[in-house]
């Protein structure tokens, strides 16, 4: 076979990889299809990777976004539009086939903000922002303390607050690889205590 047509041939099996990733679940791919079960196979991993992130959102989720944004209209939801302004990942703790985690909507497969990170988001920038006593927050599991507006807004272990926080969804995003570097390899390991002191 010559250059020219093995060229030909190695192009006509990648147009039609990607196509078929086009039409993919990036879930499914991410959580299915490592080509090797061999936990030290690298090369594996890196190309699943590179995989996903040329998969494309499915063509139904632009109707179900505008589907999701007028029920959240139509129950009387504060809505809230944001930007990264630069690479975010969600999820990095997450059980995985590979080292770390991304969390995709279960059904379209897009990136997104559970609720509950947009909750401890809030949580920690009252803690932070806001004086006094009642908006405190001790996070150790040795000593989980709120305090009472906190408890109020965001809830305790056994009651739920005032407040509803929806998922985040994406109207536009991209998937890129990316390298990540633990600088707190015992916590990550089991460790009980954080790196730092938490709220």
């Amino acid at each position: 076979m010559s250059d020219v047509s093995l060229r030909k041939e190695l192009a006509g099996l990648l147009k039609r990889k990607q196509s078929f990733l086009k039409g993919t679940h990036a879930g499914l791919w991410l959580d299915k299809y490592l080509r090797s079960s061999d936990p030290g196979d690298t090369e594996a991993k890196r190309q699943l990777v590179e995989e996903l992130a040329e998969i494309n959102p499915p063509k139904e989720y632009g109707a179900y976004l505008e589907r999701y944004l007028q029920t959240l209209r139509d129950l009387g939801a504060q809505i809230r539009l944001g930007e990264v302004q630069g690479r975010m990942v969600i999820g990095l703790g997450g059980e995985s086939i590979l080292e770390t985690h991304l969390t995709l909507h279960r059904t379209y497969g897009v990136p997104y903000l559970p609720g509950s990170a947009l909750k401890g988001l809030a949580s920690r920038f009252a803690a932070s922002y806001i004086e006094g006593d009642a908006w405190g927050r001790r996070l150790d599991p040795r000593s989980f303390q709120r305090g009472e507006a906190q408890q109020v807004l965001f809830g305790t272990t056994k009651t739920s607050g005032i407040i509803v926080f929806y998922d985040g969804l994406p109207k536009a995003y991209e998937l890129l690889p990316d390298v990540m570097t633990p600088h707190h390899s015992d916590y990550y390991g089991g460790s009980e205590v954080p790196p730092r002191r938490l709220g």
